[in-house]
């Protein structure tokens, strides 16, 4: 019986994640020090996690990320948002504040959904495509070090979307079957017709921004 299987965008983007490097302190928005991509960003490094509620055992620190952060300006050398900015109405606030608390050069890493289901926690707000981010980033004093899709394509797309319905009732279909669909899509990216079109059906996106300054 299927027991909580790693989607296809999360498996992405810990791939991505294996080959970044942070150094300095880190502010982690929505996280958890229980998070399994703690592990994967290389790196001098040390993590300041932010959650909301009156409790949360995996974070150091507690408040609303749509409000001003309680936090001094220029005091964080990164920020990192991992699958929040959907969750957050006022993601213009996350904006402002994140480019107020981190340091000039600092790095602004995040990974967020595009075609991927509605889901809570506690709700789901937002998608928007690379454009908006980049104009996100003008407006808050971010260059942009590198924005990328993320995804393998039509087929990995259409196996997100039934899986998400636990159609794969055991462990071993649920593997098999992600195996082939990311198997044909990785054969066709070999193309560029099917790159270009694979690029306009991301499950999601991952950055890096700058502060200016």
């Amino acid at each position: 019986m299927s027991t909580g299987k790693g989607s296809v965008i999360r498996t992405h983007e810990y791939e991505k994640l294996r080959h970044i490097e942070l150094n300095g302190s880190i502010l982690d928005l929505g996280g958890s020090h229980k998070s399994g991509y703690h592990e994967l960003i290389r790196g001098s490094h040390t993590w300041t996690v932010v959650n909301y509620g009156d409790s949360h055992p995996g974070a150091d620190i507690l408040f609303d990320i749509e409000k001003q952060f309680p936090l001094e300006s220029a005091s964080y050398d990164n920020v990192v948002t991992m699958n929040v900015l959907e969750h957050i109405f006022n993601y213009h606030n996350v904006f402002a504040e994140v480019s107020r608390v981190l340091k000039p050069g600092g790095l602004f890493l995040s990974t967020v959904p595009f075609m991927h289901h509605i889901h809570g926690s506690p709700d789901d707000y937002h998608r928007y495509t690379k454009s908006t981010y980049i104009k996100l980033a003008e407006k808050y004093g971010f260059e942009i070090v590198y924005i990328e899709e993320l995804g393998y394509g039509f087929f990995s797309l259409v196996f997100q979307t039934l899986a998400i319905h636990n159609i794969f009732y055991f462990d071993a279909v649920y593997n098999s079957i992600r195996y082939c669909m990311t198997a044909i899509d990785k054969l066709l990216l070999i193309m560029p017709a099917y790159q270009r079109f694979a690029a306009k059906i991301p499950l999601g996106y991952i950055w890096i921004m700058k502060k200016k300054g």
